[in-house]
Order: structure tokens, then sequence, then C-alpha cells
């Protein structure tokens, strides 16, 4: 969440930064430094404190293991926890070494491979590319205004957590993500907007 957080900011900020004055180069560069100070701060902290840190790799490559089993279909909607049981990893801790186990794929773009095959994959990717192309376009039409660029970089945001993360099992955040690309992408003005 916190790169995710880095990453929109950044984006706000790419888009302003030829109208800053020194001040402004100033407060934002300030702000960059005490957002990436506390990111650092975080994460050493948790890497201090979480011993399965690194695991994560493993689940991705278990993962993995899963869509090789059936890339054309995947595991099934929501049956990525019952596919995943037979891909049981090392945890390498004392003599009970396979009892971690993993429900999620812990990446967004790897759970859509995994529960629904290559296919469904791939046309998701380019569904998200080319409403990234129509989001760019429409970024250099007038009347596209500070608004829109938080709108884009919340979906940044949420874009950059679900790489390493799930975030579309949470319905808050899932729902936002969609209210904010469907106002990005509305084809015509609703009165009042």
């Amino acid at each position: 969440a916190l790169l995710g957080a880095l990453v929109g900011a950044l984006f706000l900020s790419s888009r302003s930064w030829r109208r800053l004055d020194r001040r402004g180069w100033i407060a934002v560069g300030a702000l960059s430094l005490i957002l990436a100070g506390v990111v650092g701060w975080r994460q050493v902290d948790r890497m201090r404190r979480d011993r399965f840190i690194f695991h994560r790799v493993h689940i991705w490559q278990a993962s993995l293991g899963t869509l090789a089993q059936d890339p054309w279909w995947g595991s099934g909607p929501g049956q990525f926890a019952v596919a995943a049981a037979q891909h049981q990893f090392d945890d390498g801790r004392g003599p009970l070494r396979f009892d971690r186990s993993f429900h999620t794929t812990h990446s967004d773009p790897l759970r859509v491979l995994c529960e629904f095959g290559l296919p469904a994959g791939v046309a998701l990717f380019v569904a998200l590319a080319l409403a990234g192309r129509e989001i760019r376009r429409r970024g250099r039409l007038p009347g596209w205004g500070p608004a829109h660029a938080g709108m884009v970089a919340a979906l940044l945001a949420i874009g950059v957590q679900s790489m390493v993360d799930n975030p579309s099992r949470w319905p808050a955040v899932y729902l936002l993500a969609a209210a904010l690309l469907g106002r990005l992408l509305q084809t015509r003005r609703l009165p009042g907007v």
C-alpha cells in the first residue's frame, strides 16, 4: 500500500512539476523524502518482525505451478485455494517444514491467470492497456483537471498494490477502482458533472 501511495504521489507531482516555483519544488522534495522514509522504515521494521516475508516469491512460484496444471482454463473461479494445496513448499523452519499453507496468490494479475487461465489473463491485460491508452488520450484534452489526475493516481496506487497483494478480494477497494475507472472512461457527460 505504501509503494502504491508513493507511485500515486509521483504521478501527481509529475503532472505539475513544470508549474512549480522554487517553494513548490522544496515542498514536493520534502514530502517525497518523508514518504520514502516512511516506506523504507516500515519495510525494514516488517522485515525484522516477519520471518516469512520472502515467502511471497515461493508463493508466486507455487501459483505458477497451479497455472501449469491447466493453462487454458486455470483452476476455476474461486478455486485457487483448493489447487494451491497441491503445491505446498518447504518453508525451511523446523521438522514440519511443509506446515505453512497459502490460499491466495498475493498478486491479482497472477490470480487472474491461475483461476481463469491464459486467455482470460491476456484479455484482461489487453483491456487494461486499451483503457490506459484511452485515459492518456483524454488527459491531453481540454477539461482534464486535477480531479481526473487524482483519480488516475488512485488507480495507479491500487494497481501497484495489486502486483504484490490481492485487493480484488476487498469490496471497498475493487468497487472504488471500478467507480474511478468508470468515471474516467464515461462516454457522455452527466448533468452537473
